[in-house]
């Protein structure tokens, strides 16, 4: 391992799995409707009916490069 492995890394804290989050923080009405909206959106951005730019950004850290090859083919 590098003697550079995370030398700015002051911890690690796992994140909580989507079903506990969901439990904690149902969604209501409001969040469902920006949800749906937003995914309406980026689906006229990617059929060529929406004129706007998507840009997806991400991710911001990558530990593994052999994974994050993979997840961009």
């Amino acid at each position: 391992m590098s003697k550079y492995h995370d030398t700015r890394i002051v911890g690690y804290e796992p994140l909580a799995p989507p079903a506990r989050l969901h439990a904690a923080l149902p969604a209501n009405e409001a969040v469902e409707n920006t949800v749906n909206v937003g995914r309406a959106t980026i689906s006229r951005m990617l059929h060529g009916e929406d004129s706007r730019v998507l840009a997806v950004v991400g991710p911001c850290s990558i530990h593994d490069s052999a994974a994050a090859l993979e997840h961009t083919s």
